[in-house]
């Protein structure tokens, strides 16, 4: 009958003692022994400093941290991890890699870097490209750009702008970024001229070669003037 009454005594130990009987303790408690019954663990709210500071600071203690958490060391009770949020979440909008697959072709999955979209630490913003750009313009005055602009156009382009002004007017077109210029047209026909037209519609063709360099391209902006404001820059 005494060894009977011992795992009880001891048992009650643990609870005065505030503790909890468990067969193994959970992620913020500290075990005190096998002082219980049946061998179970005394678990008792953690008393240790760094456990506390890891709570006190949005973190959790686990045995290890989850795939979206970042771990602040083994400053907890048990040698459990402090796993807090993550400081950097990537952007959803995002395929954040290392690399982007810039060398395919457009049809075969061809990727370029998103100069607005950041990814957490060294990773890159992928998105696939399209060759799904141009169309048509109306109006006195408008703008357009070329593809991903300001990020870098893709290789394989080939895509047309139809622009149309009032009957009776011509067409100006001039660098969006340095006004005035075309001069982000890196080696083109136009780089360094305003390019106006004789009648009221222009196309404008932007391709690009399917192999080598790559730029951001251009931001280019369309205003229509009458025959008095054209006749000094005639091509």
């Amino acid at each position: 009958m005494l060894n009977q009454g011992l795992p009880t005594f001891y048992t009650l130990q643990c609870t005065q003692g505030n503790g909890t009987c468990r067969a193994s303790c959970k992620e913020n408690e500290q075990s005190a022994g096998s002082t219980c019954c049946s061998n179970f663990q005394c678990c008792q709210s953690p008393t240790c400093v760094d456990t506390l500071k890891c709570t006190q600071g949005n973190g959790t203690c686990r045995a290890s941290c989850e795939g979206n958490e970042q771990s602040a060391g083994s400053t907890c009770c048990n040698n459990f991890q402090c796993c807090q949020p993550p400081t950097c979440i990537d952007n959803v909008n995002c395929n954040c890699k290392e690399f982007c697959d810039e060398s395919s072709s457009i049809s075969d999955g061809q990727e370029y870097i998103d100069i607005n979209l950041g990814c957490c630490g060294s990773s890159k913003c992928c998105k696939p490209c399209s060759n799904t750009y141009g169309g048509n313009f109306i109006g006195p005055t408008g703008s357009f750009t070329s593809p991903n602009y300001p990020s870098n156009y893709c290789h394989g382009h080939d895509c047309y702008y139809y622009i149309t002004a009032k009957e009776g007017s011509r067409i100006m077109i001039y660098d969006g970024d340095a006004y005035l210029y075309l001069t982000t047209l890196l080696g083109g026909p136009f780089k360094g001229q305003v390019v106006t037209t004789t009648t009221n519609k222009m196309i404008v063709n932007f391709f690009s070669d399917k192999s080598g360099f790559s730029e951001y391209g251009v931001r280019a902006n369309v205003k229509t003037l009458s025959s008095v404001h054209m006749t000094a820059r005639d091509p």
